[in-house]
């Protein structure tokens, strides 16, 4: 006998199904008890397990991908767009690196400081009529594009400069000196630049510099190191009296004269007015600016030179103050 609830074998005097606990008895009409629970034969069970399993197997084996057939030509097609997307973002990626390095190239090129030959003054070694251009006494000065701090930070060695001659040198003769070019890319910064002079002698002195022996050499050297002006607006603003009652010295009025032409980067010959403008960070000399013209002073340089020399003319200061290289008393 079987459980009509859960289907189970139950023992034919049980009352309570023992594995779902439904009670297997009910009453008739006649208030006899009859079991109402099922006979099941071990057959119809076992026909019934066995469609049970043949359904699993055939839930098992339903492919629903089973008879779908792939088109080549599709397949194909989409093969070879993915190879062509992967080639394209390999593309895309090489791409962005060399903008970047590209960038990064122009960008160091944008903000390199270029540091170039401002100006280079000579010392010769005189034998005669001729001279030879004396390396170790020759001054030269550095322009920065970006950083004037560290174009003055450099050192440059005589191996650093080429010259198309240095030898056999005559008055008057022109002499290209160039700087071997060479980069520092850790500072970020390139050193070139030439520069052209002509050769200016002295026989007598055995140099190119007329050294200045008058007894303003000794005020002004001392007051050299100092990146005062004497009238720090003299190429902007007229002298008014009380700017020329300062000038108690004769050297001072010689230097603010001079200081006129400094600002254009006038190359001076005398040693002690050149020594003294050298140590001034302001002053950036240019070995092609030797006269008034090369100078290109404006109007109000102008007026204030007139000034001061009718000022020195005063006072008794007698040297040619129009010529700012004359260092006679």
């Amino acid at each position: 006998m079987y459980c009509v609830y859960c289907g189970k074998k139950i023992p034919d005097e049980a009352k309570f199904c023992p594995s779902c606990g439904h009670s297997i008895q009910v009453s008739d009409n006649h208030g006899i008890k009859e079991n109402v629970a099922q006979e099941k034969t071990e057959e119809s069970l076992h026909q019934e397990k066995s469609e049970s399993m043949n359904l699993n197997k055939r839930v098992e084996k339903s492919d629903p991908f089973q008879n779908l057939k792939v088109d080549e030509e599709v397949y194909s097609a989409v093969q070879k767009k993915s190879t062509i997307g992967s080639l394209i973002i390999i593309a895309v990626i090489v791409a962005l690196n060399v903008a970047v390095f590209v960038g990064y190239k122009a960008y160091a090129v944008m903000t390199r400081n270029v540091i170039t030959l401002s100006s280079f003054t000579p010392a010769y070694t005189v034998d005669g009529s001729t001279a030879s251009l004396d390396l170790s006494n020759s001054y030269y000065t550095l322009k920065g594009s970006r950083n004037q701090t560290q174009a003055k930070s450099i050192k440059l060695s005589v191996d650093d400069f080429t010259f198309s001659k240095t030898d056999d040198l005559q008055n008057g003769d022109q002499v290209t000196v160039k700087i071997n070019q060479f980069e520092n890319k850790e500072k970020n910064y390139v050193v070139k630049g030439s520069k052209t002079f002509t050769v200016k002698f002295t026989e007598e002195t055995n140099g190119s510099e007329k050294k200045d022996t008058s007894d303003q050499t000794t005020e002004i050297t001392s007051h050299s190191t100092s990146d005062d002006y004497m009238f720090e607006n003299s190429s902007t603003t007229l002298l008014t009296d009380d700017d020329l009652n300062t000038l108690t010295k004769k050297w001072q009025a010689r230097v603010a004269i001079n200081e006129i032409y400094a600002r254009h980067g006038y190359s001076f010959s005398n040693s002690t007015i050149a020594d003294y403008f050298r140590n001034k960070n302001w002053y950036v000399e240019d070995s092609s600016i030797t006269t008034d013209e090369d100078a290109n002073l404006n109007d109000i340089e102008k007026a204030n030179l007139k000034k001061l020399k009718n000022y020195c003319t005063e006072q008794g200061w007698t040297w040619d103050i129009s010529d700012p290289l004359n260092t006679d008393e």
